[in-house]
């Protein structure tokens, strides 16, 4: 990505009646990257980068956006069953990884999981 890109998260946010007086509310959120709304094809795109540094243990190498849950035909053969995957920031540009239950410290991965989940445009 450029790095005059502006990246930015949105929140969208959808009512649907679970009954006649309660009303249920729901965020979306979804990435914008220089304006546009992230899709498939700007994701696989985006540089791959561990975000913890193996070297300090959990530190992290930049802000946690969010997990994307777009799992490929190739997670099931590359990846553990328990794995989540991460967009994040490092300085003005975006990386993502994967962060899996088995190669980390189980807080890590249940931090990880525990990110607001990203909607990617198809």
């Amino acid at each position: 990505m450029a790095k005059t890109d502006r990246i930015s998260t949105k929140t969208s946010g959808i009512s649907k009646a679970t009954e006649a007086s309660d009303p249920l509310d729901i965020e979306i959120k979804t990435l914008r990257v220089g304006g546009r709304r992230m899709t498939q094809s700007m994701f696989n795109q985006i540089q791959r980068e561990n975000i913890d540094d193996s070297l300090t243990g959990n530190h992290l190498k930049g802000i946690p956006l969010g997990r994307v849950e777009y799992h490929k035909p190739a997670c099931r053969k590359d990846y553990p069953a328990h794995h989540v995957h991460i967009i994040w920031q490092k300085g003005s540009e975006l990386r993502k990884c994967v962060v899996s239950r088995y190669d980390n410290v189980y807080t890590f991965y249940d931090q990880m999981r525990q990110l607001d989940q990203i909607f990617i445009a198809v």
